[in-house]
């Protein structure tokens, strides 16, 4: 698998992750029928931003994908000594700038379109991190 597969592959099990956020908040909405909720990001918008263009792969769990073993994000990891859990944290980053859907997608999860990057509690949430631990939070304070 060349380097560009890999991250299409990151970015298909990220936009899985991302369904079963939305699932999450959508079954613990209590009203569903707010008018202002997603602030203009309808539910039929959100699903039709869901709708894969290509098969995407079942994949729930963390990391998005395994450790590359050669390529660009290899090389990162080797020599930032980045963890898995890392190169996640990484890939959630940077795709709304990969694929402009993740804008309209972390908006959504924000309950706020100006919201278009990923928080950093979102970001541990996509990736089943509890957002009180403090391991897990240690990963992006400012000297980690």
């Amino acid at each position: 698998m060349n380097p560009d597969e890999r991250l299409v592959e990151r970015l298909r099990a990220l936009e899985q992750m991302v369904r079963v956020a939305v699932d999450r908040m959508r079954a613990i909405d209590t009203d569903p029928d707010l008018s202002f909720r997603g602030l203009y990001i309808t539910d039929e918008q959100i699903e039709r931003l869901l709708a894969p263009a290509i098969e995407t792969a079942d994949v729930t769990a963390t990391p998005l994908a395994p450790m590359p073993a050669a390529g660009p994000l290899h090389a990162l990891a080797h020599d930032f000594s980045l963890e898995p859990v890392d190169l996640d944290i990484l890939t959630i980053a940077l795709a709304p700038d990969l694929d402009q859907r993740f804008e309209r997608f972390y908006g959504y999860l924000h309950d706020d379109v100006t919201r278009r990057r990923a928080s950093p509690g979102l970001a541990l949430e996509l990736l089943g991190q509890s957002l009180l631990s403090v391991r897990a939070r240690e990963r992006l304070a400012p000297d980690s």
